[in-house]
Parts: structure tokens; C-alpha cells; sequence
């Protein structure tokens, strides 16, 4: 007889508290969602103020591209800005620094006011300047 199973990741802390569900859970709740929400004080949409009790966890690289669900891949923003996000089409990134970032969809950083823009690798500079040139040759046209 063939036996079928599955085994599936999962990092709980000392206390046996889950703290990275991996590709088992797509949404951030319960512990999960507390753990994430304790790096973050507000909002890490540039300029936006709301503090992070009123904000949602959300994915920095996306569940559905393969993201996961732990603290190292959450991002907290306000429901407005999280709604941009999906329908803005923005992309969240960090830099080598951990510093968190957001791409516009035509490639244009959004940063704080007086933030230095990040370091990219040559490969990420590489794909925001072919993504800026195809949005002004679109618009161009």
C-alpha cells in the first residue's frame, strides 16, 4: 500500500509561540500577526503617520510570488496604503540595510523626505531603469 503525506515548516519560539508559518499560511494572524506588528510603530508607507494598532500586516514580497509568512517578509500599513499597494500595483523592497523601501509601478522610488535613496544591486538598477525607459516610451507614444 502507498502511504501519502505531507510535511509542512513551522518555527515556533521558546514558549512554543509560532513565529514563521513559511508557505503554510498566506495571511499574518494571531501570534503571527502580533510578532510583525511588534517591528513596526506606525505606518511604513513613506510620510504616513497612523500608528501600527490601526495598520494591517501584509507581505513585502508578495504570498502569491512565493513570499513568506514571517516576520522578516511583513510589512505594516495603514488599510489606505495597503489598498494602494494592490492597486497601485507598488512593490515594497529593502535595501542591504534592512531600510524598507517602495517602488511605484513605473518604477519611481517613494522615499521619506530628506531619505537617501538605496543602494541597488546592478541587477535591481538594471530593471529600474528599463522599467522607468518602457513607461516613458509608453507614454510617449
Amino acid at each position: 500500500a502507498a502511504l501519502t503525506g505531507l510535511v509542512r515548516r513551522v518555527v515556533v519560539d521558546s514558549d512554543g509561540v509560532v513565529v514563521d508559518r513559511g508557505r503554510a499560511a498566506r495571511l499574518f494572524d494571531g501570534e503571527a500577526r502580533a510578532a510583525a506588528m511588534l517591528l513596526f510603530r506606525e505606518c511604513s508607507h513613506p510620510g504616513c503617520s497612523v500608528r501600527v494598532r490601526w495598520c494591517e500586516v501584509d507581505h513585502v514580497e508578495e504570498w502569491w510570488t512565493g513570499g513568506r509568512t514571517n516576520q522578516t517578509n511583513a510589512d505594516v500599513r495603514c488599510r489606505a496604503h495597503n489598498r494602494d499597494k494592490h492597486r497601485q500595483r507598488w512593490r515594497s523592497r529593502k535595501d542591504e540595510h534592512g531600510r524598507r523601501f517602495t517602488i511605484r509601478a513605473d518604477g519611481t522610488i517613494m522615499l521619506p523626505v530628506g531619505a537617501r535613496p538605496p543602494d541597488l544591486t546592478d541587477d535591481e538598477l538594471a530593471h529600474h531603469i528599463r522599467q522607468r525607459l518602457h513607461t516613458h516610451l509608453a507614454n510617449a507614444s
